[in-house]
């Protein structure tokens, strides 16, 4: 079926940054390898429920971005920062990258009093409350796959 020859469509905005959260994403090389990490941070409030889908869909777009090997160094581990973000349920939230396997080279660096709401739909076994302790893990990890 052919367009009519003067077809005007009706435009609406489809705004693909429908959320409140922010992101900052940073590389950093691992001491005593020739690898990087990368290290990204949410801040802002995670809508609840079914209204937080957007929510995710801007989480995963912006580790998919950081972790794409086309746009900057190839990361062999990733630190996610969230303890700037406020999180009481939601759906679809996740951090695992899923443009590149980082083999559970993924980390989430959380407060203490979002523990309880985050193991879930991340998974305990990634969450850490201590930021050095986290990064110090991650230098691990990497330089192991490394040698």
């Amino acid at each position: 079926m052919q367009p009519p020859r003067r077809y005007s469509p009706r435009l609406e905005e489809a705004p693909l940054d429908d959320t409140e959260l922010r992101c900052q994403r940073w590389l950093w090389p691992v001491p005593g390898t020739q690898a990087h990490a990368g290290l990204i941070a949410f801040a802002g409030r995670y809508r609840e429920g079914s209204e937080g889908k957007m929510d995710a869909l801007f989480i995963r777009w912006r580790i998919e971005e950081l972790c794409d090997r086309n746009l900057f160094p190839a990361i062999e581990g990733l630190v996610v920062d969230l303890r700037d973000m406020e999180y009481a349920w939601g759906d679809d939230l996740g951090v695992e990258p899923r443009c590149r396997d980082l083999g559970g080279r993924v980390r989430v660096v959380v407060r203490p009093e979002q523990v309880e709401a985050l193991k879930f739909p991340i998974g305990e076994a990634l969450l850490r409350t201590d930021p050095e302790g986290a990064f110090g893990e991650m230098v691990d990890l990497v330089r192991a796959i490394s040698r």
